[in-house]
């Protein structure tokens, strides 16, 4: 903000005093310059303080007139007259055009120089230099302790402690807090940043104002991978470098707690694949569990079906509302396994997807039953009841096997042999069934997804014919074979 009209009148040293009643005192003044030439704004712009002995006021009254609307016009924060120099004895009118356009006319004691002027200001940018360089080093340094294990919420709060202004960091899709945790941002200055961003074409990358309860503000983008924004009461010391400073900061912030997200999810991926592979004991798994604060006692796995699975998205969504959550992507399906059940109806709503989980998992050893009490509950979700828990299902409907080792026996049964084909020659067959299956028997539609010719297709339905023994023409033996084929999907083996 800098020097104003006001600090100048207030200064004792200076001996200056408003000539004009309707004084601008809030005006900031950039820079001071002595200019006795007949148009000043040739050489002075807006926030410039026009100093004269008054050797170019013009003596006629309309001349004065348009002497001080050329000032005005080119915004500058005011003009000071030294006192009993060499002004034009009437100066009536250019006092009353200037009380009209609201602008400053000051007046100087004869026995101050205008040097006097020049130094305050120049005292005042190197103070507010120092400051701004103060601030910037303390940026660093609590961006020094942020490396050392300082979390978010405490990041943000010492860096608005050393800008001294409100920091907000936020979602600029919802305005929201960026993370669990953060502050959320007043009412007004959200209205106002949904407001003007809604206005918006295509999203800036550039410092923005704004006004909210007639205080200015200021968002900021962040140079992050995914978006985030900081907002910022525009006050005393705020300015454009200050900002870009704190932005760097926090970005770099974000981009590490990113990569954090990311390790997680790499490496809760491989303990809940060595999870369901049983390949550890159990009191080597729930050592390696700890670090991630999961009991398994307490313990839920859920699914639901995604083709194009975004885990390290979403499982930074959920990291950034404080749930951890362990992913393991399997064919046309996501696996989970959440540590607190009341967590599940958050997952479900972000991720947009309807969810199945199993009864608390307990020991290591019944990991595989969960899964597949995840999987029946899944298929008891419908467009009423995304989040379905297996406890709850205890009306099973007629066209499903009333547990998992008849869905086991069914699959076996009906489809044992055609699974073996499959990992003898490494053929889909049994997916090229369910496809075909889900396709009502369309030839197009069911090639389409499986990406190959239609001829291809009708190949391997006649060999699915041949394995199994039953014809995709009669009802009784398309009954049975989707039944098998829900079977297997319920066990996971499709």
């Amino acid at each position: 903000m800098g020097l104003c009209i006001k600090d100048i009148i207030g200064n004792p040293v200076l001996k200056t005093q408003a000539v004009t009643q309707h004084l601008q005192a809030d005006l900031a003044v950039h820079w001071a310059h002595v200019c006795e030439l007949n148009d000043p704004t040739e050489w002075l712009g807006a926030g410039d303080l026009l100093m004269t002995t008054g050797i170019g006021i013009p003596v006629q009254a309309e001349e004065q007139i348009t002497y001080v609307q050329r000032l005005a016009q080119a915004q500058l924060a005011g003009m000071l007259i030294g006192n009993d120099m060499q002004a034009p004895a009437d100066i009536s009118a250019l006092l009353a055009e200037a009380e009209r356009l609201q602008f400053n006319v000051l007046l100087m004691a004869y026995e101050v120089p205008f040097s006097a002027i020049t130094k305050v200001i120049i005292e005042d940018k190197e103070h507010q230099e120092h400051v701004r360089r103060t601030a910037i080093t303390q940026v660093y340094e609590t961006a020094r302790l942020s490396i050392q294990g300082m979390d978010l919420e405490r990041l943000i709060d010492k860096l608005q402690q050393d800008i001294q202004s409100p920091l907000y960091l936020v979602d600029p899709h919802t305005w929201q807090p960026w993370s669990v945790g953060l502050p959320a941002l007043p009412e007004a200055v959200h209205q106002a940043c949904v407001a003007s961003s809604s206005m918006e074409k295509h999203p800036l990358s550039t410092l923005q104002r704004f006004m909210a309860d007639a205080e200015e503000w200021l968002r900021l983008p962040l140079p992050t991978q995914n978006a985030a924004s900081i907002v910022v009461k525009n006050s005393h010391w705020t300015d454009y470098i200050l900002l870009n400073h704190v932005a760097a900061v926090v970005g770099i912030e974000l981009e590490r707690t990113r990569f954090e997200y990311e390790n997680v999810l790499r490496l809760g991926a491989e303990l809940f694949e060595e999870l369901i592979q049983q390949r550890m004991p159990e009191a080597h798994t729930l050592e390696r569990l700890q670090p991630f604060r999961y009991d398994l006692k307490h313990a839920h796995v859920f699914s639901f079906k995604s083709d194009r699975a975004l885990l390290n998205l979403w499982n930074e969504w959920l990291c950034r509302k404080g749930i951890r959550v362990l992913f393991k992507k399997q064919p046309n399906r996501v696996l989970g396994l959440c540590s607190d059940v009341a967590d599940l109806a958050e997952v479900q709503a972000l991720l947009g997807h309807a969810i199945g989980y199993s009864a608390a998992i307990g020991t290591v050893y019944r990991l595989p039953e969960a899964i597949h009490e995840s999987q029946l509950a899944l298929e008891f979700c419908n467009a009423n009841e995304a989040l379905v828990a297996y406890d709850a299902c205890s009306n099973i409907p007629f066209w499903l096997p009333a547990n998992l080792d008849i869905a086991k026996q069914v699959f076996d049964t009906v489809l044992g042999e055609l699974e073996r084909y499959d990992v003898h020659n490494h053929s889909k067959l049994v997916l090229s069934l369910k496809v075909f299956l889900e396709a009502n028997k369309s030839w197009k539609t069911a090639s389409e997804h499986l990406h190959v010719h239609k001829q291809s297709l009708i190949y391997r339905i006649k060999k699915i014919e041949d394995i199994t023994q039953r014809s995709l023409n009669h009802i009784d033996d398309v009954t049975i074979l989707w039944f098998a084929i829900k079977s297997g999907m319920l066990i996971g083996k499709i």
